[in-house]
């Protein structure tokens, strides 16, 4: 049976990272032993760092189509990176894999999903079934109706988010408690959105509710084609990010790291795309701001690379909040987004609703900086920051593109 574990956040499984991350055990020869990559994946999706994760998870999927946890398990990696499109169908091949009472999960990751994705009916529909597979498992039924709740003050509905708020505190009165401080900012957002709308046009106010799904590849892509010149960067127009330079050969960002003592870890398998990833620290520089170093609950330093050259250097952070996560959320984006903005002016792109935030900036033809932020439904805060090669991303996501249409 799939467990609770894979669809919220083991803070505890930050012990694993000197093992995960600094020693070579984890990162040994390549196996084909399902087992042992399902049991690597899982560490790593313990201690959230999802992109790696999915990589074994979908190498279970290539030598085990049918593996109906390693589709859910992936699924949540694409939810918690904000993947909408490609986590729904995922959940969906998980459910026909996972008939029943073993789906109940699955339910609660389309709902999550549908709810990051602003389709708030049809996240409605998933948390309502969750709840109807598995009405006397607690922990499920309590994350359920928080986002039925979220889902109800997205969509202006005052009269159902508090008839679930009360349905919610028979079953937990402190989650309860905490949920309804979020619903109220939600609610608010909703109306003032609403108030906006209504000077323009009626179909500008249900747009949220019209939102498709997305991932953030194509996002990303579709910023960059609107304002990227087409030439491509020589090397006196590499950019220096925290000392290492995007687009230049990846044995240059490693030599950069290892004259300052500093390991990074390769993780042998390439992603399904093609990339690799290489997890390290970062030299000199703190990558945010003092205040967010200073509670941030865990963070990891990656660098991507494709074809041999560095193209992403990515930081990813992580906070629990039992209470007030979305507004804390918010603060959040929007004081390293001002920070951003102070120094590469204003957003090329910029999305969001109460559970996901994502901004881009695209200051010149040489790079890209992506910065997003989301709530789970269990209180658990993510941030993503990456500054990645123009060049090398438009060439990768072409690649993807012609990758995923074939498959």
């Amino acid at each position: 049976m799939i467990s609770m574990s894979h669809g919220k956040t083991q803070i505890a499984g930050a012990v694993l990272l000197g093992s995960i991350f600094f020693c070579g055990v984890a990162f040994g020869a390549a196996t084909n032993d399902n087992a042992q990559l399902m049991e690597r994946a899982k560490n790593l999706y313990g201690v959230q760092e999802y992109s790696a994760a999915k990589i074994f998870f979908e190498k279970v999927i290539a030598s085990d189509p049918e593996n109906g946890e390693a589709w859910d398990y992936a699924s949540w990696c694409d939810r918690y990176l904000g993947d909408w499109e490609k986590a729904e169908e995922g959940f969906k091949k998980a459910q026909s894999l996972l008939p029943g009472d073993l789906s109940k999960w699955v339910e609660v990751g389309l709902g999550e999903t549908y709810l990051g994705a602003s389709v708030y009916e049809k996240s409605i529909e998933a948390f309502t079934h969750a709840i109807e597979l598995a009405p006397n498992d607690e922990e499920l039924v309590v994350r359920a109706l928080k986002g039925l709740v979220f889902a109800y003050a997205s969509l202006g509905d005052s009269v159902k988010m508090e008839e679930t708020l009360g349905r919610l505190a028979e079953q937990n009165p402190e989650e309860a408690s905490n949920v309804k401080e979020d619903a109220a900012v939600i609610l608010e957002a909703r109306r003032q959105a609403d108030a906006a709308a209504s000077e323009k046009s009626a179909e500008s106010a249900e747009s949220a509710e019209q939102a498709e799904l997305s991932n953030t590849m194509e996002r990303q892509s579709e910023a960059a084609e609107r304002v990227a010149p087409e030439e491509s960067a020589t090397e006196g127009d590499f950019v220096s990010i925290w000392g290492l330079k995007l687009g230049a050969p990846i044995e240059d960002a490693l030599a950069t790291l290892e004259l300052q003592g500093i390991k990074a870890i390769e993780l042998e398998e390439p992603t399904a795309l093609g990339s690799r990833f290489y997890m390290t620290k970062l030299p000199n520089e703190l990558p945010l701001l003092d205040w967010v170093d200073k509670e941030v609950g865990m963070s990891f330093h990656v660098l991507e690379e494709y074809r041999g050259k560095l193209l992403r250097v990515i930081v990813v952070c992580s906070w629990k909040r039992n209470k007030g996560s979305f507004a804390f959320k918010e603060a959040l984006f929007d004081s390293v987004a001002a920070a951003l903005r102070e120094r590469y002016g204003r957003y090329t792109d910029i999305e969001g609703n109460g559970l996901y935030t994502e901004a881009v900036w695209i200051p010149n033809g040489n790079y890209l900086i992506a910065l997003w932020t989301t709530v789970s439904l269990d209180g658990q805060i993510y941030l993503n920051l990456s500054h990645g090669d123009l060049p090398g991303l438009m060439e990768f996501w072409k690649e993807a593109k012609k990758a995923l249409r074939n498959h």
